[in-house]
């Protein structure tokens, strides 16, 4: 069973935080100073916190248990074998749907996109990645 700091990184290394508010306001509520200074990118703020700051703070209970919902409930979307892409998509998944653009818009940590467009193309990633489509 990964430690709670593991669990963090799990976390920040899948953008599936970037649609999900209450996994953000877990890095928020570690140190919100640093949260604003890395522009609220979870990856960047991991590489920058103090590891005894870090240890420090997942040592309260209540933070421990939303890591440990949040994480759960990560690895459950991850695995889900019941998905439309599952199902119903399976020469999609001996062949992925390459999805080409210059823009992606999926949080505003990440700035790869200019508007409306870019913001597009990041939702088209969220929902194939909600309903399991094979995506490059």
């Amino acid at each position: 069973m990964p430690g709670v700091i593991d669990k963090l990184q799990a976390l920040a290394d899948n953008l599936w935080w970037s649609w999900h508010r209450d996994i953000r306001s877990i890095f928020r509520d570690i140190d919100p100073e640093l949260y604003r200074a890395t522009h609220r990118n979870l990856v960047a703020f991991l590489h920058r916190i103090d590891p005894d700051t870090l240890r420090r703070r997942v040592d309260d209970l209540e933070l421990q248990a939303r890591i440990d919902r949040h994480f759960r409930q990560l690895q459950s979307y991850v695995s889900d074998r019941d998905g439309w892409g599952k199902l119903y998509g399976g020469p999609l998944n001996a062949r992925p749907v390459a999805y080409f653009c210059a823009e992606y818009g999926i949080h505003e940590s990440l700035p790869n996109y200019s508007g409306g467009l870019g913001i597009l193309a990041g939702d088209h990633l969220k929902s194939a990645s909600d309903i399991g489509l094979p995506l490059i």
